[in-house]
């Protein structure tokens, strides 16, 4: 076993181990409703729990309007898809190219989070999460940062959503994150 990290229930995280941790939903909650989205360059504070959710209820109104149906696990990983930044922190995404070990790193541990909560991998249709992830990141840009006349490369060919997304204030966005969690988990 190599280096760890304490986390918010008491337990060591094995960055080398991902699949041997015994992760729980309100631990990841409660991570990444504590982390900043743009390293903390926002107009108030953002977590990553409010981008998720946001990522979740974009997905869903997408699905709508387009009638595309979609599949038990890609709902659960329209909410879950940075799950591993719970547990090695969100990098913009930038600098993330970059870094190909950490990259390595955040999949093993995304896929041992899903793993762990039963989400049969194949059945995501990772394209459309993908898809939407962007979509975010167009709106999270328009209503989360201050404007800027720079050209973003990878939000080049992406439409900002037109309709306001409810979000949940960030001292609720842990227990708005669990409720939606439960709710997909358990249909």
């Amino acid at each position: 076993m190599g280096d760890w990290i304490a986390t918010w229930s008491g337990q060591k995280f094995y960055f080398d181990e991902p699949k041997k941790y015994d992760y729980t939903i309100d631990e990841i909650a409660h991570a990444l409703a504590f982390q900043c989205r743009f390293n903390g360059h926002t107009k108030a504070f953002y977590s990553v729990a409010q981008h998720s959710i946001l990522c979740y209820r974009l997905g869903k109104e997408i699905a709508v309007i387009r009638d595309i149906k979609l599949t038990k696990e890609t709902t659960l990983a329209l909410l879950l898809h940075d799950a591993a930044e719970a547990f090695i922190g969100d990098v913009v995404r930038p600098l993330k190219r970059s870094l190909p070990d950490y990259q390595e790193i955040e999949g093993r541990i995304q896929l041992a989070i899903y793993d762990a909560f039963l989400i049969d991998k194949k059945s995501i249709q990772p394209i459309f999460v993908d898809k939407v992830d962007l979509a975010a990141l167009a709106y999270e840009r328009k209503h989360f940062l201050l404007p800027f006349n720079h050209e973003w490369e990878c939000l080049k060919d992406v439409v900002v959503h037109p309709r306001r997304i409810e979000l949940p204030h960030e001292t609720h966005a842990k227990e708005v994150f669990i409720e939606i969690f439960l709710k997909e988990y358990n249909t």
